[in-house]
């Protein structure tokens, strides 16, 4: 299996348990109606946007073109498509 398929379906994971417990946090926090669990929210708010900038920037660094992508010419689409290795 690629290993960036496995470093982004754990940051999926991560941001997915981030957001489940923002969730049950709100609704304990709507049934009581207090603001004691604020902090917590902010704090898994915060760990879940941090998430999705890795994950953002992983993505973003992986498509950015390689020197490889122009072999022969080829669009960079295609290039990877025709290459014995695939990228890391």
């Amino acid at each position: 299996m690629d290993k960036n398929y496995d470093r982004y379906t754990g940051l999926v994971m991560d941001i997915r348990d981030c957001l489940t417990v923002i969730q049950g946090l709100i609704q304990v926090t709507k049934k009581k109606q207090s603001v004691d669990n604020l902090d917590v929210i902010m704090e898994h708010l915060n760990i879940a946007d941090q998430k999705l900038k890795e994950l953002s920037n992983s993505v973003i660094n992986q498509s950015a073109m390689q020197p490889s992508d122009y072999l022969n010419g080829m669009p960079p689409i295609y290039a990877n498509t025709h290459n014995s290795k695939l990228p890391d």
